[in-house]
């Protein structure tokens, strides 16, 4: 976002109950910075940031004890700094809560919304896109990049489940629907393809000529798997550590195993394919840990 200083009220400004004044005079950047550093200071600041930021990296449902360890840092950096995000984001991700035994836990994790469900999909296959393709699976997801319906972003941030016991805000939009809609864009960056591309691989998604510089979103070669689905339990293993950091239940892993199986051992690339649309597709994928 761009300030304009011929958009700005360059008048005298006061909020918290006058307990903040702003003279007259000043830019929309000393504007902003002023009433940044006023809302950091309001005592209800840290808490509230400190639990959208657990939520939205590491889980729905932050045990208490791990909020008010964050908002303490969120207080005072050690060095006297209050609100230290470097800090703050630091001890999120390194508390016992987000690395430690609670993973186990039913309650615990999050849902991926759609673009990191898409974008973690693309890393994990080593697809190469120009993100076009991506944009358009997440607007099915009801997620298009820089457009939310509001200005309180895709999903309601006191969304719960479980008539209302249990937050998990990422499920604003999710249901019945959206789960077809995510098997539907897992099948289509897995198997579909449109026609040749170039040495690299072939076209899941031709460029958008409307789009400059586009290449388009190529199938992924799923190369990197070939070798290991000669032994289907040993290539599930692999897409355990892979998508689930070695947490996949042993039902799936038997379903998965036994799935893979049916694909003759000479369709390497079959076989392949089918262990990561099963990944994708499953709910122990849909929820990250």
């Amino acid at each position: 976002m761009v300030a304009f200083e011929a958009h700005h009220d360059h008048g005298a400004k006061s909020f918290f109950d006058g307990t903040v004044q702003l003279p007259a005079g000043q830019s929309a950047e000393a504007d902003v910075r002023a009433a940044v550093k006023a809302l950091v200071a309001q005592p209800g600041t840290p808490p509230f940031i400190v639990k959208q930021l657990i939520q939205r990296l590491v889980t729905s449902n932050p045990a208490p004890d791990y909020v008010r360890r964050i908002v303490s840092v969120f207080k005072d950096n050690g060095a006297g700094v209050r609100g230290d995000l470097k800090a703050v984001l630091r001890a999120i991700l390194l508390d016992p809560e987000a690395r430690g035994a609670r993973k186990t836990d039913p309650k615990y994790g999050r849902m991926r919304e759609p673009a990191l469900f898409l974008t973690s999909i693309a890393r994990a296959l080593d697809i190469r896109t120009d993100g076009h393709f991506l944009h358009q699976l997440g607007a099915d997801m009801s997620m298009p990049m820089f457009g939310p319906s509001t200005i309180f972003s895709y999903f309601p941030a006191d969304f719960r489940i479980f008539n209302g016991a249990l937050p998990a805000a990422e499920f604003g939009l999710y249901g019945t629907s959206a789960y077809v809609t995510r098997t539907n864009a897992v099948n289509r960056l897995v198997h579909f393809r449109f026609g040749p591309g170039d040495s690299q691989g072939l076209v899941a998604m031709p460029p958008d000529p409307y789009v400059p510089n586009a290449i388009g979103t190529f199938f992924p070669t799923m190369t990197a798997f070939l070798a290991s689905t000669a032994d289907p339990a040993a290539y599930v293993e692999r897409l355990n550590r892979l998508f689930f950091h070695g947490a996949m239940t042993p039902a799936t892993r038997a379903t998965m195993t036994n799935a893979i199986a049916t694909v003759p051992a000479s369709d390497a690339l079959g076989r392949a394919r089918l262990g990561a649309y099963l990944s994708l597709t499953s709910l122990g994928y849909l929820i990250q840990k």
